[in-house]
């Protein structure tokens, strides 16, 4: 990677003259101890700003080291550096710079792309890439800015497959291509209303939840009789007697409340098929289902709540008892969907941390965008599509 800019090698090389174990040709070897004390060195010095400047030193430099060089050479607050501004949590929480320069990479898509490029060369570790990302923060020089905070997403159905569901506060649905972070419209209501959650149909429609409770399908243009999806989503919400606070709607119906119980419809004609069952202490706040096996009628529940667990339940046996997951953090998003690769399983949680838990050998991947994230999308080639407050990014789960 340094040959496409000999002079970051000359800068870091040239602080370290001197110390004969370090090659010129690779700063991975300088070490992130060695890096942080030229940084800070250089500071001492007021001889920082290419340094301190530098997206790679950022990566790979001791977090808290890049951001005292920032503020003494008067950048922190430079519009070029909103990338590491933005990714700046999660760096604090992450020791390898491997994963650290991904992390940064990806708040460099959608901004400066060079930096992004750079940065490829030292990513590594993760188990994931960033494809790409739209920021709302950095100013009018990024005329492709995400328009606004993220308060929900969901993955889009038939008609809307391949594209995810991204809400702003107002309400206000826009379908973005998930390949490619393109925003292809938007979709719902007139005037919109502030949703808690979106959720795609097997037939292309949206189901929707608002702040104060109320659920609809919007069908994009079709004027018709009610579906049995408004009739059973109609079925739960009478029997469940409490606030909804989360929605399913494929491949299975379900809502969950803010008493912390979850709700599924056995059958959409009679209203004695709502089965329920209290999985969360405090409101339940993120549904998903999955079909575990194509062949079979095998499909797993998946629930989040203000309590930090994630549990598990297929319908037509009991809940699981154990959680999939449990943290000291409220669960703020999930989704759920099967990928060419097999079947994930993917949570977020109020701390920043998003987990991909792959159902086939149980394994997961750990990341952090930088902010919590506010709704995730899947798609079946694989992107995994994360809203948050300052912006939407798409990872590739490697």
């Amino acid at each position: 990677p340094e040959t496409a800019d000999p002079g970051r090698v000359l800068r870091v090389h040239g602080a370290l003259r001197g110390v004969p174990d370090v090659s010129p040709a690779d700063l991975r070897g300088v070490g992130e101890e060695r890096i942080s004390a030229i940084l800070d060195h250089s500071v001492r010095m007021d001889d920082a700003v290419d340094l301190a400047t530098d997206p790679v030193v950022q990566a790979l430099a001791r977090p808290h080291a890049v951001v005292s060089a920032l503020v003494a050479t008067r950048q922190w607050d430079v519009v070029l550096h909103a990338a590491f501004r933005g990714a700046l949590p999660a760096l604090i929480e992450e020791t390898d710079p491997g994963v650290r320069a991904e992390v940064l990479r990806m708040h460099q898509l959608g901004r400066e792309e060079g930096a992004a490029t750079d940065l490829a060369g030292y990513a590594g570790g993760q188990g994931w890439t960033a494809l790409w990302a739209r920021w709302h923060d950095g100013g009018s020089s990024y005329p492709d800015r995400w328009p606004g905070p993220v308060a929900a997403a969901g993955t889009g159905r038939g008609r809307l497959a391949g594209h995810v569901l991204v809400v702003d506060p107002t309400g206000v649905i826009r379908t973005i291509d998930a390949a490619t972070g393109a925003i292809s419209g938007r979709v719902g209501s007139t005037p919109p209303v502030p949703l808690r959650a979106v959720a795609g149909t097997f037939d292309g429609r949206l189901a929707t939840l608002s702040l104060p409770g109320g659920l609809d399908v919007v069908d994009l243009g079709f004027a018709g009789p009610r579906s049995v999806l408004e009739a059973t989503f109609e079925h739960l919400v009478n029997a469940c007697g409490a606030e909804p606070t989360a929605l399913c709607a494929d491949p299975l119906a379900a809502i969950g409340d803010d008493a912390g119980r979850v709700w599924w419809h056995r059958s959409p004609s009679a209203h004695d098929g709502v089965v329920s069952a209290a999985l969360h202490t405090g409101p339940v706040t993120a549904l998903a289902a999955v079909h575990l096996d194509p062949h079979a009628a095998l499909t797993l529940l998946i629930s989040g709540g203000l309590d930090g667990r994630v549990r598990l339940w297929s319908p037509g046996a009991d809940p699981i008892a154990d959680p999939l997951d449990a943290r000291q953090s409220p669960v703020t998003a999930l989704a759920a969907d099967r990928t060419e690769s097999g079947p994930i399983i993917v949570a977020a949680w109020a701390d920043g941390l998003v987990r991909v838990h792959r159902t086939d050998d149980d394994t997961s991947i750990d990341l952090r965008p930088g902010a919590p994230v506010h709704g995730i999308g899947i798609t079946r080639s694989g992107p995994v599509v994360l809203g948050t407050a300052v912006g939407v990014t798409a990872v590739h789960l490697t």
